[in-house]
């Protein structure tokens, strides 16, 4: 399955401020509705995915931060900075 939410902090470390279980996405997909998150300004968006993989850029752009693991609604995280999931349209 999948959960996806939100991380804010400072550069890579984060700390979870909401989530949701989203289950499982066909392949394929672009967008998933009846997902309800806090956000605020400067929010990084995160995912977790116990199978599968999800498409990313693979040159040219930056701004994902990386971890392995379940970390939705635990306490302070470092991550590391890695590459994009998607490039800019």
């Amino acid at each position: 399955g999948v959960k996806a939410g939100t991380f804010y902090g400072t550069g890579t470390a984060r700390t979870n401020r909401d989530f949701n279980v989203i289950g499982e996405v066909a392949v394929g997909s672009q967008s998933v509705t009846g997902c309800d998150c806090d956000v605020e300004t400067d929010d990084l968006v995160g995912l977790f995915f116990t199978a599968g993989a999800i498409e990313k850029e693979e040159t040219g752009y930056s701004g994902i931060y990386f971890k392995y693991g379940d970390f939705f609604g635990g306490g302070d995280i470092l991550f590391t900075a890695t590459k994009t999931l998607f490039g800019p349209s």
